[in-house]
């Protein structure tokens, strides 16, 4: 999409959107004391991503999926917490909003808005009877930004020429948390976030990278993510050259899914990758299944036995703290719906109800709900069960049609890495994590385009 909305009565309206950007910018330059010279940088960058992503607004996703990976470590000094993601997102929102003012372009929606919308409606049901209004608030603010990231993606890139350059996009930012959490996990490097665990006597135990995620697990869930779709384009390519890039990929994200230690990822890498070989092409299914097997037995042989035992311990409720921890929190939960079925905590208060109801044996320490399918009743009642049932549906309702000519290498990637990410979702309260939304917002992008191509050839 390449429109010049300078033109025309909403003109004004992208310079306003400009001035915005620069001001912010200049503003946390002058809060952090910066000197003239250094304000006029920011006013010059802020105000040329503006005018960029206002001429296209491919742009502005592009720019978005560069400063996810950043985390915390994205935040803009004197701006109290804001990451760059989110003045991207602001600002690419922004943009948006004047191409359709100005009628560049159309708002469509899709079964994924069915699903998010119904989320929000479930978390307003659980407002005035939450034990947090104000987090609660907050939350909905962020459901909603939420769904102006899908919708904005979903949107905006309307082409397989596009759609190509985002993913490619989203894997070279893989590669590079890849690399870094590599770097972080076995060449001592100590840039980013590490987590470490200590032994008995205070000595370090084992570490986990983590790139710039303050939680390993969410470098796994991002390292699977990226994984699965580089498999999924590997199964479909036909180019050497493009192969090649895939394989590398998939050896830099695969060694850093192992880096993070986390068995939730491992997890849902394994779903992934089960859903690629099944919606691969019928001529190289065999192929892709013995290259599995391979692979399979290859790290059975010669996998460390530290990762072993880390994987087997998912089961060990009496030996690892953090399993005896999900497990007695999952009973806690199940108690905290029974008590309040029908108006929940409140979105994000279940940490206030949680106390009065842990169990012996489970840490004193955490009190954040991990798993996703229990938060939604737990914390929003019959509106979020319903909300729940709603949102998967709408998810799998992207993917039912008839597939004449089998499925399209971006159908196969996105609804493979989908997959992967929920399940991990009953590990981890994945609501306000980007990448699932993200996958989401692929995933429209993928089923829109396959739809279409099958229309006109038909």
């Amino acid at each position: 999409m390449n429109i010049d909305v300078f033109e025309g009565r909403w003109g004004s309206a992208a310079w306003v959107l400009i001035v915005l950007a620069a001001g912010v910018l200049a503003g946390a330059a002058a809060v952090q004391g910066m000197l003239a010279a250094g304000a006029l940088v920011a006013i010059v960058l802020g105000a040329a991503f503006a005018m960029a992503v206002l001429r296209r607004l491919e742009v502005g996703v592009i720019v978005l999926l560069f400063t996810l990976p950043l985390d915390r470590f994205g935040r803009v000094p004197g701006l109290a917490g804001v990451t760059l993601y989110q003045l991207v997102l602001l600002v690419s929102l922004g943009a948006w909003a004047v191409w359709l003012m100005a009628g560049c372009t159309t708002l469509r929606f899709s079964w994924a808005d069915v699903g998010l919308g119904s989320v929000i409606l479930a978390a307003l049901w659980s407002l005035p009877h939450s034990l947090d209004q104000g987090g609660t608030v907050v939350a909905i603010v962020r459901l909603l930004f939420t769904w102006g990231f899908v919708l904005l993606i979903s949107n905006v890139i309307d082409s397989e020429l596009w759609l190509r350059r985002a993913v490619s996009a989203f894997l070279l930012t893989g590669v590079g948390a890849g690399l870094l959490a590599i770097s972080q996990q076995w060449l001592g490097v100590r840039v980013g976030a590490i987590k470490d665990y200590l032994a008995l006597g205070g000595s370090v135990s084992f570490s986990r990278a983590g790139a710039f995620f303050a939680d390993p697990n969410q470098l796994g869930t991002f390292m699977s993510i990226a994984l699965v779709m580089a498999v999924a384009q590997l199964v479909h390519e036909t180019r050497k050259g493009r192969a090649l890039v895939l394989v590398g990929v998939i050896g830099v994200t695969g060694l850093a899914l192992v880096a993070s230690l986390s068995r939730t990822a491992w997890v849902g890498a394994l779903l992934g990758l089960l859903i690629v070989v099944l919606t691969a092409p019928r001529e190289r299914r065999r192929a892709v299944v013995l290259g599995a097997a391979g692979i399979g037995v290859a790290l059975a042989l010669f996998g460390s036995p530290f990762l072993v035992a880390r994987l087997l311990s998912a089961g060990d409720v009496s030996g690892d703290k953090s399993v005896a921890t999900r497990y007695y929190m999952t009973q806690s939960t199940l108690a905290m719906i029974r008590d309040n079925p029908v108006w929940g905590t409140g979105l994000d208060a279940y940490p206030l109800a949680y106390p009065a109801y842990r169990l012996p044996g489970s840490s004193a320490t955490i009190v954040e709900l991990h798993q996703l399918p229990l938060a939604f009743p737990v914390e929003m009642g019959l509106a979020g069960m319903l909300a729940e049932l709603v949102l998967f549906g709408s998810m799998m309702a992207l993917y039912v049609r008839r597939r004449p000519n089998g499925w399209t290498v971006w159908e196969s990637a996105t609804f493979a890495a989908l997959l992967c990410v929920l399940i991990q979702t009953l590990f981890q309260y994945y609501l306000y994590f980007e990448y699932l939304w993200l996958v989401l917002a692929f995933g429209v992008v993928a089923t829109r385009l396959a739809r279409t191509s099958e229309e006109e050839t038909s």
